[in-house]
């Protein structure tokens, strides 16, 4: 029977200059950093880009890595960091966001310009429009963002409703997040 090294093995091996080691691990976590980086862009470009990224800072980091928890515990934030990293440069997160928002409106019949929404998007802080485009743009249950962001559900429907109360008062939004009969 074969051994199978675990992932602090696999560490202690690649910080000792082991590259098939490193190749284990990435071979092992690729597609979790990719399904996460594709959840946090709602990009495929941008999710290999943040693969990349992420065992990129990993191999950088031989002779220090360490592992005090689970593998994915150490890539979480890391692949995070990358996937607001490639978030900003689309745009400032979202662009992107912003045309499927106005795309889905004008199919609603709603307002359809996206110069203002974006200056009502930029409005919000960071966290809010986050919020606001995985939820609206990525179309993720509450849930989901939670795990994602590492946050109770409770703060994601607050920084929710708060946004999207703080779209619903901006001029510039032009109706965006207006409630039916508004």
């Amino acid at each position: 029977m074969v051994h199978s090294p675990n992932d602090a093995e696999l560490i202690e091996r690649f910080n000792g200059g082991d590259d098939d080691a490193f190749r284990v691990l990435y071979e092992r976590y690729r597609d979790w950093v990719y399904q996460l980086a594709w959840r946090l862009t709602g990009a495929r470009e941008e999710a290999l880009d943040v693969v990349a990224e992420v065992f990129t800072y990993l191999a950088a980091k031989r002779g220090a890595l360490y592992l005090s928890g689970r593998m994915t515990t150490l890539l979480y934030p890391v692949t995070r960091h990358e996937a607001i990293r490639a978030n900003k440069r689309r745009r400032r997160i979202g662009k992107l966001g912003l045309v499927e928002i106005q795309r889905s409106r004008e199919e609603d019949g709603g307002p359809r310009d996206l110069a203002a929404l974006a200056e009502a998007m930029d409005s919000l802080t960071e966290d809010h429009r986050e919020i606001i485009l995985l939820r609206f743009v990525h179309e993720m249950d509450l849930a989901d963002i939670a795990g994602s962001l590492e946050l109770p559900v409770g703060t994601v429907k607050s920084r929710l409703h708060h946004a999207i109360r703080r779209l619903r008062e901006h001029p510039a939004a032009g109706g965006y997040f207006q409630e039916p009969g508004d």
